[in-house]
């Protein structure tokens, strides 16, 4: 076999590969006997069927694989082999010679390959990198605070309806004489919450106690037909076929009492004896807090710097080879679509090689604490975001997070995580950094 090269463009090269029948013909040979051999045709005792009517019927099948396998095979090794660092996949030439497999011995396959530039990363000298950090405020302490007083608040039951309460109660449609219809709507628990007593129809239960007996318009008393219609299960319907009127019988009254601010609030959410006092409560609250916006900024800050080193450093790219390799990875080939497309897809490229090269230049290595500190920090995160709990020890943190670690594509992507924080670290080192702190309102509103 004969592996030729050119240059045939920009960061753009033509491999030709020349295959002779003696570089498939044993294996061609070898294979058909395989199939002589588990043959089993009508009119044939198993694997005494003729070798031409074996080629006849499988000969340019098989063919076809072993030159699949040697283009493969021999790609790959003279890729690997030149040392070609190359972007996205090798794809057919156009100018590839038709395969003609019934009149010739010997082919000939073209491919064309996009390769990598050769990056040096200059850092900018004068101008300066943004980034964001979050400012927790004594405020935005006590208002997590009452977050989780709220949480942990404790149940009291009343005697009678009164503001701040809840009230159960089961409701069913009734009648133009009041009597409850046999077949109507009819749900036993139904919340009334009495956290807004500004509405006409919740105030004619004030007062009430339990047990007792009311007429009501439900449509009155909720906020929206949605949550009504959900309330009442009559979700395939609409407002206009829920009735006025509706018989409601208080079965609880009860309210939640915000949980007092000691020691059995900080064991609860720390666990016992970790915090002794309020102002270690508040310190742990607000680390608890800067912890989970720095993660918010982090994405940020990487984003800040993707955009200032793309802004600053030279990369060229094989543009018509990437295009043409994209196209060939779409089944819908709709040209406007795919034009549209690789802007994105070149900063993605660049982005990646930029990266790439700074931690090549700085020798940035991810280990595996690496990897199960950053599962451990996205379980505490979720914890604190979708549950409200903090204060897991860190061994219960790690413990968790190996969890996360189970399949290796999360794995790969918690790499490639670690790596931007790490590459964000050295690019802080070494250009001039304009610092903003700012409170969460204007973060999400500077980022969305």
């Amino acid at each position: 076999m004969n592996i030729t090269r050119q240059s045939i463009g920009t960061l753009t090269e033509k491999i030709t590969l020349q295959i002779t029948k003696e570089d498939y013909a044993s294996n061609v040979e070898k294979t058909l006997k395989e199939y002589k051999r588990k043959a089993n045709i009508p009119g044939f005792r198993p694997g005494k069927a003729p070798m031409q009517m074996i080629e006849r019927m499988y000969g340019k099948a098989v063919l076809l694989d072993e030159l699949d396998k040697l283009i493969n095979q021999h790609l790959d090794q003279y890729i690997q082999s030149e040392q070609l660092k190359i972007l996205g996949e090798p794809i057919m030439a156009a100018d590839s010679p038709a395969l003609d497999i019934d009149k010739a011995e010997n082919f000939e396959f073209a491919f064309e390959v996009g390769l990598q530039p050769q990056i040096t990363i200059e850092w900018p000298k004068k101008d300066k990198l943004t980034q964001y950090e979050i400012t927790i405020s004594d405020q935005l302490v006590d208002t997590e605070i009452k977050l989780y007083t709220k949480r942990l608040a404790s149940r009291v039951d009343l005697d009678k309806v009164a503001e701040e309460c809840r009230v159960l109660a089961e409701v069913a449609e009734i009648d133009e004489t009041g009597e409850v219809k046999e077949r109507g709507i009819k749900v036993k628990d139904f919340l009334i919450d009495f956290s807004n007593t500004e509405n006409e129809e919740k105030k004619k239960l004030i007062g009430a106690e339990k047990g007792s007996v009311h007429q009501l318009n439900l449509k009155k008393i909720t906020d929206s037909e949605e949550e009504l219609l959900y309330r009442l299960n009559q979700d395939n319907k609409t407002i206009n076929d829920i009735p006025d009127n509706f018989r409601v019988t208080i079965t609880s009254i009860f309210q939640y009492n915000d949980h007092e601010i000691n020691q059995e609030l900080f064991d609860k959410i720390f666990g016992e004896g970790v915090v002794t006092s309020e102002e270690m409560f508040r310190e742990k609250v607000r680390e608890e807090l800067h912890f989970v916006y720095t993660r918010e900024s982090d994405a940020a800050n990487i984003n800040e710097l993707k955009k200032y080193l793309l802004s600053s450093q030279k990369t060229e790219l094989p543009t018509e080879f990437l295009k043409r390799w994209l196209k060939s990875t779409q089944k819908e080939k709709n040209e406007a679509k795919l034009e549209e497309q690789y802007p994105a897809l070149e900063e993605d490229i660049k982005w990646q090689l930029i990266k790439n090269q700074i931690v090549n230049d700085y020798q940035i290595e991810v280990e595996e604490d690496d990897i199960l500190n950053y599962a451990s920090n996205v379980v505490r995160w979720q914890m604190k975001n979708y549950y409200g709990i903090i204060g897991l020890s860190v061994d219960k943190l790690r413990e968790y997070g190996k969890m996360l670690l189970q399949k290796e594509e999360d794995v790969r992507r918690m790499v490639f995580d670690v790596l931007d924080l790490k590459v964000l670290d050295v690019a802080k080192n070494k250009v001039k950094v304009d610092l903003k702190k700012v409170t969460p309102e204007e973060f999400y509103e500077l980022v969305k």
